[in-house]
């Protein structure tokens, strides 16, 4: 082949790719996660809606002004009943599929003028998302196993503060970790109510899947990038890497395997990313099939356990926002079972922040869920 052939073939292909492209809208996408979604999106010649609160900021960041990115503004805060399925459709109008990276807490209006109050970003989300895009994304058949067309990104742990108590002891090394045993502002808990908001309106409509990372590294020198492992029934701790999970969401976008499960995620240093997840994926329990009781799902807790970060490899050592390393340094060591120490009662409760404060609360919670477990 000629070299000018070359170039009309890569320029038939380009074209092909981008008439074929899919439309993906990303809830959060100024946020730490959310920008490198859109990023992983575009280097897949995606098409992208980024569905921000602030479009000033989203205009002033260069990343949401490339070619084939669509700014579209939807302040969760400020949807009604009556008022959010117009917003919704206009926010999410040609979209193909959703990754949902939003987090945090927001100020809720009551109705009728009531007393406002503060919500988990998830739930609200859901509360107004589902019932627009559960009539546009597409739907499953019986001929079929679509990939997701909804993807939520929650978080690991979000189950444990409802495990009994000898659920917890039996898992101490997942249960008594930082995140867990002062569940700021109640997150975690609405997490799991937002996770299973999802599944009620997904289950038999469209293909959906729930993604948990551990806590997350931003930075290659605290944890490079690795190996993602996979696992089920909300016992995994330890780092994810967030380029890594970034690269991981886009992924699911074509993975019919994902479809209908729940599952965890860390990164192993020091390994390759294996050249496709479809494998692993296809191994996992859909989430009408898991008994996140079994002997498997233990055993995956003992797994994960010696996989943890550092020497000490005991996470109910940690103190929030204290690390592996310190441990090993001695500079941090919790007794098992400890009450959590005032540092730690107040960094927990900057969660629940004064409306003048949400600058300084949504920077406190990236601290929170970067070092989580």
């Amino acid at each position: 082949m000629c070299a000018k052939q070359a170039i009309w073939l890569s320029l038939l292909l380009i074209i092909s790719s981008k008439s074929n492209a899919l439309t993906v809208g990303i809830a959060g996408a100024t946020g730490r996660v959310g920008r490198l979604v859109v990023e992983n999106c575009i280097r897949s010649g995606y098409d992208v809606t980024a569905i921000v609160r602030n479009v000033d900021k989203a205009k002033g960041d260069p990343l949401l002004t490339q070619d084939g990115v669509t700014i579209r503004p939807l302040d969760f805060a400020e949807l009604t009943e009556d008022s959010s399925g117009d917003k919704v459709g206009e926010a999410f109008e040609g979209v193909d599929r959703v990754i949902w990276c939003a987090s945090g807490f927001v100020d809720v209006k009551g109705v009728d003028g009531g007393e406002t109050t503060k919500e988990a970003l998830d739930v609200v989300g859901m509360k107004y998302l589902l019932p627009t895009l559960s009539s546009t994304l597409q739907p499953l058949n019986d001929s079929n196993a679509p990939p997701p067309a909804f993807i939520m990104l929650s978080s690991a742990g979000v189950t444990r503060p409802g495990w009994d108590a000898a659920k917890q002891e039996k898992f101490v090394g997942c249960a008594d970790i930082p995140i867990v045993r002062m569940n700021p502002g109640g997150i975690l808990d609405r997490k799991v109510v937002a996770e299973s908001m999802l599944r009620d309106n997904a289950i038999g409509n469209f293909p959906y899947c729930v993604v948990r990372p551990t806590g997350l590294k931003f930075e290659d020198k605290e944890w490079p990038r690795g190996r993602t492992l996979f696992s089920q029934g909300d016992v995994a701790v330890g780092r994810m890497n967030a380029n890594d999970l970034a690269s991981n969401l886009v992924d699911l976008l074509n993975e019919p395997s994902a479809t209908g499960k729940t599952f965890e995620c860390v990164t192993l240093a020091g390994y390759p990313p294996p050249k496709s997840i479809t494998t692993v994926l296809e191994k996992l329990n859909t989430d009408a099939t898991i008994d996140n009781d079994s002997d498997g799902v233990y055993a995956s807790f003992q797994l994960m356990q010696q996989l943890l970060p550092g020497e000490e490899q005991d996470a109910t050592r940690l103190e929030m926002g204290k690390t592996y390393e310190q441990v090993d340094r001695g500079e941090v060591d919790r007794a098992r079972g400890a009450a959590p120490t005032e540092r730690e009662q107040e960094l927990a409760g900057s969660v629940v922040y004064d409306g003048d404060a949400k600058k300084g609360f949504r920077n406190k919670l990236k601290r929170i869920f970067g070092s989580k477990s």
